[in-house]
């Protein structure tokens, strides 16, 4: 199960959707702009154990707008799933 969220900064966590036009991920107003059902783009992207986080910027007025999170499903961790997605074997 794969959940991603924009945290904005005055704290609300809004769902992100993938608007099918365009390929975009949006969200609804932008905080800074107002431009509704905005795009946001990712920036700097990090991660943790089992979430990728990246700064979200405003697509029409390029404002930063809070912290894109996308949590993945994972046993071991994002890190150990891409080495052994990348071919490297591990024997347990």
């Amino acid at each position: 199960m794969t959940r991603s969220i924009i945290c904005l900064h005055d704290g609300k966590a809004i769902p992100l959707r993938i608007n099918q036009a365009h390929g975009a991920a949006t969200v609804g107003a932008c905080p800074a702009c107002s431009t509704a059902d905005v795009g946001v783009s990712g920036r700097n992207q990090r991660h943790d154990h089992d979430t990728y986080y990246a700064d979200a910027y405003c697509i029409a007025c390029c404002a930063h707008i809070g912290t894109i999170e996308v949590t993945v499903s994972t046993i071991f961790g994002i890190e150990e799933d891409q080495a052994v997605l990348n071919g490297r074997v591990r024997v347990y």
